[in-house]
């Protein structure tokens, strides 16, 4: 389970909260959408969520995250142009377009295409 509890994130530069208080939790098997106008924080948040660090540098938070050791990623929503001829598998088990592949990364991804043919469940993910 996910929690967000009060959680405010303010921009620095702009002293503008673009989110204020907010609260929620999201169990197994939930569904969630972040719906908003361009420039309020939606991706902000989802960053926040993933790792606090990656906006430190414009933005400060209070509030809880309570992840409960779950595996969270984030994908951004414009990748760099040397990412443009790679898989999207790359993406997931490198550093960066030009690295070496995470084999740690990659044994998880292939544990799970495993789990997922046990099961009978689609691999369109």
């Amino acid at each position: 389970m996910l929690e967000v509890k009060n959680l405010t994130i303010k921009i620095i530069k702009s002293e503008k909260e673009i989110i204020k208080d907010l609260s929620f939790s999201v169990n197994k098997n939930d569904k969630l959408a972040i719906i908003g106008e361009e420039g309020n924080g939606k991706s902000t948040l989802l960053k926040c969520i993933y790792n606090q660090d990656l906006i430190q540098d414009y933005a400060f938070v209070t509030g809880k995250i309570i992840k409960n050791n779950l595996n969270i990623g984030y994908l951004e929503q414009f990748l760099e142009s040397s990412w443009e001829n790679q898989i999207v598998e790359d993406y997931f088990v490198k550093k960066s377009s030009n690295s070496e592949i995470d084999y740690e990364k990659y044994a998880e991804i292939y544990k799970l295409n495993e789990i997922f043919g046990m099961l009978n469940l689609e691999q369109d993910y």
